[in-house]
């Protein structure tokens, strides 16, 4: 089994919170290690989020139990009848994220078995110790995922590439036929992507975008063309002059996605010359012929929008 490491940075928030309990002097020193385990999140944001949202139901629960422990006494039905109360409360508040935080406080308040005001200033700082040095770790460090953010952008360039080199295969080649592996890679890549650079986007606090979070979101739309494209590319199986034509920006497309950047005017200059020949052509003379010209109109439209995305 792999340890990763937000179970050791949950390690060293638990310990370092009970021995910091303990040099306080406080008595119920070891809940400082259960408010930091469930503190510890995965990136900052949500760290910070999650620990106002603890504390401000630990504050609440605190309140309430004590209340209520002065005025029916310390039974353990009482417990219950106080999370019953609690909870809906605090989903009506939207800080849901504290019931477990609240029934920690709740079993506090009734192992102290006492309303006085010193125990309950105890809890305070047993929340205020396993909260923030959980935060402060959290804060402190985080796993920096650029690197692996650039790889699946540099993947997802390479399989692009590919894709549009199988078609101008296909506008080249007689009976060329392709699998179409690569777009179940690219969708994977995606999704992937979008997955990490929503973490590495949590991860920071004074800035609420990520450029691989911007640039996998765009490619996401992109990816809808392409799928557009290749069954729109079904439609031609055979070779005209305009088919000819198109394929040399399919290869264009190809080459420049291989070394890893797209020359965005270039290439529409390069559409709209080929749309305005394509207007001062012949009209179609059969009905493939038509329908051949018509999907390739239409692939040189969505290689436009591709670009505009």
């Amino acid at each position: 089994m792999k340890i990763g490491f937000r179970i050791i940075k949950t390690v060293i928030a638990v310990v370092l919170s009970m021995y910091m309990a303990y040099w306080l002097g406080l008595d119920e020193y070891t809940y400082a290690g259960v408010v930091a385990a469930l503190s510890m999140q995965t990136t900052r944001q949500q760290s910070v989020r999650v620990s106002l949202q603890m504390f401000a139901s630990a504050i609440l629960s605190l309140i309430v139990s004590t209340l209520v422990f002065w005025l029916f006494g310390f039974h353990l039905w009482i417990t219950g009848m106080l999370l019953l109360l609690i909870i809906p409360v605090l989903v009506r508040l939207h800080i849901e994220r504290g019931v477990i935080i609240s029934l920690v406080i709740i079993l506090l308040v009734y192992h102290t078995q006492t309303v006085a005001s010193l125990p309950q200033i105890g809890i305070l700082y047993l929340l205020v110790t396993g909260m923030g040095v959980s935060l402060l770790i959290n804060l402190l460090y985080m796993p920096d995922a650029t690197k692996k953010l650039e790889q699946l952008r540099q993947r997802h360039m390479q399989e692009t590439s590919q894709v549009f080199s199988h078609m101008y295969r296909h506008l080249t080649e007689k009976n060329y036929i392709w699998s179409g592996k690569e777009l179940l890679t690219i969708e994977e890549i995606l999704k992937e992507g979008k997955d990490v650079s929503l973490v590495s986007m949590e991860n920071q606090l004074l800035r609420n975008e990520d450029p691989y979070y911007t640039y996998f979101r765009r490619e996401e739309k992109r990816f809808d063309i392409i799928q557009r494209m290749v069954l729109a590319l079904s439609r031609i199986n055979t070779t005209f002059i305009q088919t000819h034509m198109l394929s040399e920006v399919f290869q264009l497309f190809s080459q420049q996605l291989h070394e890893g950047k797209l020359d965005t005017d270039r290439l529409l200059k390069h559409l709209r010359e080929l749309e305005q020949a394509y207007k001062q052509m012949e009209l179609p003379k059969t009905r493939l012929e038509f329908e051949v010209r018509s999907a390739a109109l239409q692939l040189l439209r969505e290689l436009e929008l591709y670009l505009l995305v």
